[in-house]
């Protein structure tokens, strides 16, 4: 009898503790909120979620990108599909550049939480110039693990490596090159590198309230 209840209650712990393990999802290491703000080093200064819609594919979010001077650079919007967030959009604030649409969405959070998992991609770069290019778009998850920044280490992080590449020849490469992006779950962006600069997270807001102390 005390082996049958022993055993039983050994069961009850594992089932419990699986069930309460965090499941992966990619949207939990970049979480959208009307009014979610990130600072950063960098070019990039300050990323801020500044309109929702509710589409019937999903949930589209904009975020807004700014300098230190609190000048715009870039508004990019992304999909909120599943478990999933896409890259939909660049919609560059200079009047020389067009806004560009990806057909299909490009992944924009981490794909896994394995390293080593990949994906590719064939995307048409919609610009609103009348004009697009066929591009391949290639990601791979580089690491896993706790992170230290200049404002602490964050234990659950993900690095993941995004490869953009022009297919067609005669087209104007606007986004050509690497990014790296580490994430945090339950924070997001903590840290990039991509062609035009690199960032490092220092601060953020959510809900108007400050997320570090």
């Amino acid at each position: 009898m005390k082996r049958t209840l022993l055993l039983t209650a050994l069961l009850f712990i594992g089932f419990w503790g699986l069930t309460c393990t965090k499941s992966f999802s990619p949207a939990a290491y970049f979480p959208l909120k009307l009014g979610y703000t990130w600072f950063y080093s960098g070019l990039i200064h300050t990323m801020e979620v500044t309109e929702v819609a509710m589409l019937q594919k999903g949930e589209q979010y904009t975020i807004a990108m700014y300098d230190s001077s609190e000048t715009i650079l870039c508004k990019e919007t992304y999909l909120l599909k599943g478990k999933q967030i896409y890259w939909t959009s660049f919609q560059p604030d200079v009047a020389t550049i067009p806004n560009i649409y990806f057909e299909p969405a490009i992944p924009i959070a981490p794909i896994s939480d394995k390293i080593g998992e990949t994906f590719s991609l064939h995307v048409f770069e919609k610009r609103d110039d009348g004009t697009g290019c066929r591009v391949r778009v290639t990601g791979r998850i580089e690491d896993a693990g706790s992170q230290k920044t200049g404002i602490g280490t964050f234990a659950d992080c993900i690095k993941m490596h995004l490869q953009y590449e022009y297919l067609d020849e005669a087209c104007s490469r606007l986004l050509a090159g690497s990014t790296y992006y580490w994430y945090a779950r339950d924070v997001g962006i903590i840290r990039f590198e991509m062609p035009s600069g690199e960032g490092e997270l220092s601060s953020a807001k959510f809900n108007n309230r400050p997320l570090f102390p």
